[in-house]
C-alpha cells in the first residue's frame, strides 16, 4: 500500500477528513425568542386578513462596478475564465427592496445612496402599491435609519413592543423639514424588527444572493455603469408581479 493509501486508512480509522471552516454568529438580542414569536404572531393575523393587511420583508444590499469572482463551466482546453474589470473606480450602488410574503412580489428602488427622504418616498410608493390594504407590516432588521425620527413622522404611530435604538446623538423629534415634507402622509406601515445581528430570519437576504449568483458574479458591464445599473434593474424588474418560484427559493413556500 503507498503512503497516500496508508494515511487515507488511517485518517478513515479516526473519522478524520478535511473541511472547509464557515462563520458561526449568535444573535445577542435579549429579545430574540419573543421579536420571531411577535412575526408568528402577525403572519397569522395577515393571513386570517383575507388582503386587508399585508406582510412584508425589506432590506438593502449593495454591488459593484467590478465583477465578482465566482466558479463558472468553460471549455477543457481553458485552465479558468478571465473576467475583465475596468480601470475605472469601484462605484457602489445600493438597492433597498421588499419581498411580499404572499406571493413574492419585488417592489426595489437603487441609487448610488440612499438617504432617509428616499426611504419615505420608497414607503409611499409601497403603500401606493397597495391601495386597499388597511396596514402593511414590514419586516427589517435594526439598522438605525430605519427608526430615524424624520423617517417614522411619514408613517401611522408604531405598536412595536420592542426598542427602536438609534445613537445618542440623534433628536428624538423630527426635523420641522420633514414635518412639511412627510408629517402628513400617515402611512398605514407598522415596523417590525428581526431580533439584532439575525440575517437568517430575514428571508430577502436570500434574493439579494440570488441577485449576486444569477448577475453580479462575473458580469461583463465594468466600462459601463449605467448599462450596468440597467441590466439589476432589469433582473429585479421580473420579479414585480410575484413570483411563486422566488417565493419558493427564499424559503416561504407556495403563495397563500
Amino acid at each position: 500500500m503507498s503512503r497516500i493509501g496508508s494515511l487515507h486508512a488511517l485518517l478513515t480509522r479516526l473519522h478524520l477528513r478535511l473541511v472547509r471552516a464557515r462563520y458561526s454568529l449568535r444573535s445577542p438580542d435579549p429579545f430574540y425568542q419573543a421579536k420571531l414569536d411577535y412575526i408568528e404572531k402577525i403572519k397569522q393575523r395577515v393571513k386570517e386578513s383575507h388582503g386587508q393587511e399585508i406582510l412584508l420583508y425589506l432590506d438593502e444590499c449593495n454591488y459593484y462596478r467590478q465583477p465578482t469572482l465566482a466558479k463558472s463551466w468553460t471549455c477543457s482546453d481553458h485552465a479558468q475564465e478571465k473576467v475583465r474589470r475596468s480601470y475605472r473606480s469601484d462605484t457602489i450602488t445600493r438597492v433597498l427592496g421588499t419581498i411580499d410574503r404572499a406571493n413574492g412580489r419585488v417592489l426595489f428602488f437603487q441609487a448610488p445612496k440612499i438617504s432617509v427622504s428616499d426611504h419615505a418616498t420608497f414607503y409611499k410608493r409601497v403603500q401606493k402599491a397597495y391601495p386597499d390594504a388597511k396596514r402593511i407590516w414590514i419586516v427589517q432588521d435594526n439598522n438605525p435609519v430605519h427608526f430615524h425620527p424624520n423617517l417614522l413622522c411619514a408613517l401611522e404611530p408604531q405598536e412595536s413592543p420592542f426598542p427602536m435604538t438609534v445613537p445618542p446623538n440623534w433628536s428624538e423629534k423630527p426635523k420641522e423639514w420633514a414635518l412639511t415634507r412627510f408629517g402628513h402622509w400617515n402611512l398605514p406601515i407598522q415596523l417590525v424588527q428581526i431580533p439584532t445581528y439575525a440575517p437568517w430570519c430575514n428571508p430577502i437576504e436570500k434574493l439579494w444572493r440570488k441577485f449576486k449568483q444569477d448577475f453580479v458574479h462575473l458580469h461583463r458591464f465594468s466600462e459601463d455603469l449605467e448599462v450596468l445599473r440597467a441590466k439589476a434593474h432589469q433582473f429585479f424588474d421580473q420579479f414585480v408581479h410575484g413570483s411563486a418560484e422566488l417565493l419558493q427559493y427564499v424559503g416561504l413556500g407556495v403563495p397563500y
